[in-house]
């Protein structure tokens, strides 16, 4: 039986390799963690938006997009406004195929929290942008049609 991989253009990283992978199950699909959907597929895992769990993981997913363009979407649980954007921001990770769309739930756990204030998040929701493990762009609260002009902007033009 095939090892299911996330899929992030050419390069992958098995399950193995990612922490608490407990909402995975045996059968590959799109997943979006966001809205707990999924849907199948072939023998591979794609993910719409990746919600992580830890500062490892983020540093491991900046260096696996290497060259593509990351999104980064960091809200909490609690706020409105993310709530209010985030089915936007789902609908642009299905449009916008060439970038890795993530989110941060700052307060998810300590180490989220860490990684908030390793970010400098002065407030939520904020949007980072990067290529290559570095940030590009940011800027904060729930403008889609910002979001979308800054993805436009910043992804290669052979990807639109």
């Amino acid at each position: 039986m095939e090892t299911p991989a996330f899929v992030f253009g050419p390069q992958t990283f098995s399950i193995s390799s990612r922490p608490n992978s407990s909402f995975l199950s045996s059968t590959p699909k799109v997943c979006s963690r966001d809205s707990k959907q999924a849907r199948p597929r072939t023998n591979q895992w794609t993910m719409l938006v990746t919600e992580i769990d830890s500062t490892e993981e983020f540093e491991t997913i900046l260096k696996i997009a290497a060259d593509k363009l990351v999104v980064v979407n960091v809200g909490t649980s609690l706020c409105g406004p993310c709530k209010l954007i985030a089915p936007k921001y789902e609908a642009m990770s299905e449009q916008y195929k060439d970038a890795v769309f993530i989110k941060v739930q700052g307060d998810k756990n300590s180490d989220m929290h860490a990684l908030c204030r390793k970010l400098e998040i002065r407030s939520v929701p904020t949007f980072q942008f990067y290529r290559a493990e570095k940030k590009l762009d940011q800027f904060t609260g729930a403008k889609d049609k910002l979001l979308e002009e800054t993805i436009i902007a910043n992804i290669s033009p052979a990807a639109v």
